[in-house]
C-alpha cells in the first residue's frame, strides 16, 4: 500500500527554532533535521546549571547535554501509527503497522485518512481497518 504524499507524521516540535512544528515524511528526515539544531541553546542562561528540553510542551530539566540528548531521543523516535486492534503497539511507519496486522491479526491492513492531521506519539491517525481476501 503506497503512503500518501500528504501524510507526514514525523514532527519536529523544537520550539526555539520553529514558530510552528515542522513535519517530515520519514523518521530519518526528522532525525537529519534535528541534527542541525544546536543543543547548546537549550541552556537558558550561562548561570543556569540545567538544560531545558526544547520540545514544545515538555520543559524537562536535565543536568548535562548528554542527558538532554538521551531525553530528546524519546521525542525523535516517534511511533505515530497505533495498532487499531491491540491498541498497545505503535509503529514508526504504515508499512510496519500493516506488516504487524497481516502477521498478527489475520490479513488485516489499514487505510488512512489522507486528510488527517499529523500526529505525534500522544495522538492517533484516523485509520480504517480493511480485511484482505483470504489466501487460497
Amino acid at each position: 500500500m503506497p503512503e500518501s504524499a500528504n501524510l507526514m507524521p514525523f514532527v519536529c516540535k523544537w520550539s526555539y527554532y520553529h514558530s510552528e512544528p515542522q513535519q517530515f515524511e520519514t523518521q530519518e528526515k526528522l532525525i537529519n533535521h534535528i541534527d542541525k539544531h544546536d543543543i547548546n541553546s537549550c541552556n537558558r542562561t550561562l548561570r543556569d546549571p540545567f538544560y531545558i528540553c526544547p520540545w514544545e510542551g515538555c520543559n524537562k530539566h536535565k543536568s548535562s547535554i548528554i542527558k538532554l540528548e538521551e531525553h530528546l531521543y524519546r521525542h525523535i523516535r516517534q511511533r505515530p501509527f497505533k495498532c487499531p486492534i491491540c491498541t498497545c503497539l505503535r509503529f514508526c511507519s504504515l508499512d510496519a503497522l500493516n506488516h504487524h496486522l497481516i502477521i498478527n491479526h489475520n490479513d488485516i491492513v489499514v487505510n488512512f485518512d489522507t486528510d488527517a492531521d499529523t500526529c505525534d506519539e500522544n495522538e492517533e491517525l484516523n485509520l480504517e481497518v480493511i480485511h484482505l481476501p483470504s489466501r487460497g
